[in-house]
């Protein structure tokens, strides 16, 4: 009897990351310390095997493979690692890019952004002060001169302090999110590693594939499933009798904006997942989880205003949960469908038609979860993270989650941290139950 697996694939953040430092801390937290999951009659069910990852090509990953879990099924764990895919970030790619967020009207930055906004204006100001004043003392008395020293020491220290923290932190963002020539390459280089990496997961006999991002590991994650989906949304194996019932009362319910239930919708896209896989579709990714993920300032970030994200969402170039419909006329009056009706011919000349998932349709069979750390001020929670639902779609599932490690301050990290305390005493944070929802495993 052939056992069942799924498959989860991490995708990291920014920063200095080392291969599989993630996924080890990932996996801790939502398997080998989830003892609800643990097959009861399995010795040891807490513990995984490193197996070589024959699916990235890389000898620096490993996949973590779990015995089967109380519902018989094993999960092989994954991360695509792409940090060595950006290396080479200098100062002058986070200018220009920083220069397109900084120079724009404060009325067009999003509310949750503007403690960070004038953060950075403050420093550029301070840094501007210190350098002009330094100069204008410099050629005065010798006790202004002492004051010009200082001025001079501050300038100095500002400015390569910032820039640095600027290119750690800020630099793999700026390299992939700013679409500029010399970030092309790399923008691609990541993108095509990431579809190919789906569709090896695809090749395998798992029947549930699930994708987690973190920070900007999350806008990778929703850039390749976009992809991905695009070159198989209307694949149909046409010897199978052409289903459609989980397609329409998805769409109803869509349409009579019922999707405010969301425990609702997301049956009504599992149920249409399943009709996709019996009509021939290879899709087989149920979840996608978003950790900390800047697409909450998705208008700024990818595109140049609000006019063009929303015009980008309306031209499907960028996939909502609900997908973006089109209003179709017919005698019974007007109706919203994200499917259109497309030809296939078979057995000689004869023709069949079938109802396809338009090409943005990504989450009509794919749950969308995000979770995230509130931010009442800068440093207080994930001021880089919130909610996604306003911002790419109503039936997106948005959870805030707390933690009272480091007193909640700069939690950007925490979304799969036990801390050392809770760990010890076998006690699960909130934030690490609500993880553990999400995925399911």
């Amino acid at each position: 009897m052939t056992k069942k697996k799924q498959a989860l694939l991490l995708i990291h953040g920014i920063g200095d990351q080392k291969p599989m430092d993630t996924l080890r801390g990932f996996v801790n937290a939502v398997w080998s310390t989830n003892t609800e999951v643990h097959h009861p009659h399995i010795p040891n069910s807490s513990l995984y095997w490193s197996k070589p990852d024959r699916l990235s090509g890389s000898f620096e990953l490993r996949r973590l493979t779990t015995p089967s879990n109380r519902s018989g099924i094993r999960t092989d764990f994954f991360e695509f690692y792409w940090a060595h895919l950006i290396q080479g970030t200098n100062t002058s790619h986070v200018i220009s890019w920083a220069k397109m967020l900084l120079f724009r009207l404060p009325s067009t930055v999003p509310e949750r952004l503007h403690q960070l906004y004038w953060g950075l204006w403050v420093i550029i100001l301070i840094f501007l002060f210190c350098f002009i004043r330094a100069i204008y003392l410099g050629t005065s008395t010798a006790d202004q001169g002492l004051q010009a020293v200082v001025f001079a020491m501050l300038s100095v220290l500002i400015l390569p302090a910032t820039g640095w923290a600027i290119r750690e932190i800020l630099g793999d963002a700026a390299r992939y999110l700013y679409p500029a020539p010399t970030n092309i390459h790399t923008r691609s280089q990541i993108r095509n590693a990431g579809v190919e990496l789906i569709k090896s997961l695809h090749d395998r006999d798992y029947e549930r594939i699930i994708i987690v991002g973190h920070s900007l590991g999350s806008v990778i994650g929703y850039d390749i499933l976009t992809h991905a989906w695009a070159q198989v949304h209307d694949q149909i194996h046409l010897e199978n009798k052409h289903k459609t019932c989980a397609l329409k009362a998805l769409e109803e319910a869509l349409q009579n904006n019922t999707s405010e239930n969301l425990e609702n919708t997301e049956k009504l896209q599992r149920d249409y997942l399943k009709e996709l896989s019996d009509n021939g579709c290879p899709w087989k990714i149920s979840d996608f989880i978003t950790l900390g993920s800047p697409l909450a300032h998705a208008e700024i970030l990818l595109a140049n205003n609000e006019e063009e994200f929303k015009l980008r969402k309306t031209n499907r170039e960028l996939p909502t949960c609900p997908p973006e419909p089109e209003t179709r006329t017919t005698r019974k009056g007007k109706s919203e469908h994200f499917s259109f009706e497309k030809k296939y011919k078979r057995d000689g000349n004869s023709e069949i038609k079938c109802e396809i998932p338009h090409h943005a349709a990504l989450f009509s069979p794919t749950v969308w979860k995000n979770i995230y750390f509130d931010s009442p001020w800068l440093l207080k929670g994930d001021f880089i993270a919130g909610k996604l639902a306003p911002v790419l779609g109503r039936a997106i599932q948005d959870f805030k989650v707390s933690t009272t490690q480091k007193n909640g301050f700069l939690s950007h990290t925490l979304y799969w941290s036990l801390g050392e305390n809770e760990e010890q005493e076998g006690k699960t944070p909130p934030h690490i139950q609500r993880l553990r929802q999400a995925i399911d495993l």
